[in-house]
């Protein structure tokens, strides 16, 4: 996990032994907060396969809360920071997920150079290896960690960065507005978890109860 080429923000590079898990092929979309959400969508446009988009962590929270009472068998939640990574990296070792180009983004993701500004309908794009679509762009996606300056201390076990309390949480996979560089597999970068700019989206991790980590 991690890389000793971008700076001290994603060092120093580690190994970290995770628990199987399960984690949505796509980000939550504009149908899927609907179906359980009471609120209005936040930032999005009418079209249900939008990713959902303009949610803080706390927004993102609160879906996870209602849909873990629709499920009695499984722990929901949204992803540490090394799920997410071992997720998006699909058993690569690249930059981005098919590559270490711009030119596999472009392939891959939705980022400022092809976005026209705006999210788009997701699974429009390759998938990574595992299936998974939109790791890279579309909607920055917020994990359940908070952000330190390095990775000095971090767990090594998969389980979230979580004490002791920082000021913002983590977000990963760059977005529709952000440069190629924020989308890189390693990259990271964090806000308040009560700010839920136009960009801001999640995915939802589960695993059986009697294994949450």
């Amino acid at each position: 996990m991690g890389s000793n080429a971008f700076g001290p923000g994603e060092a120093p590079a580690h190994h970290v032994s995770l628990p199987s898990f399960e984690i949505m092929t796509t980000e939550v979309t504009v149908g899927m907060w609907r179906a359980l959400m009471d609120s209005a969508t936040h930032g999005s446009g009418d079209d249900a396969a939008l990713p959902v988009e303009g949610i803080s962590w706390f927004d993102a929270e609160e879906f996870i809360r209602r849909l873990q009472m629709m499920d009695s068998t499984h722990s929901y939640s949204l992803p540490s920071e090394a799920q997410w990574e071992y997720a998006c990296l699909a058993g690569s070792e690249h930059v981005y997920h098919g590559g270490d180009s711009t030119a596999h983004l472009v392939r891959q993701g939705w980022f400022l150079d092809n976005a026209d500004g705006q999210a788009h309908a997701v699974a429009q794009k390759q998938p990574n290896a595992w299936g998974l679509y939109d790791m890279h762009g579309n909607v920055s996606e917020w994990c359940r960690d908070w952000l330190y300056a390095s990775y000095e201390g971090a767990p090594n076990d998969g389980s979230a960065w979580e004490h002791p309390p920082a000021q913002f949480r983590v977000r990963r996979g760059g977005g529709w507005a952000d440069y190629a560089g924020a989308c890189r597999t390693t990259a990271r970068t964090g806000s308040d978890p009560l700010s839920g700019w136009w960009h801001f989206g999640f995915r939802v991790v589960r695993v059986p109860l009697s294994q949450n980590l």
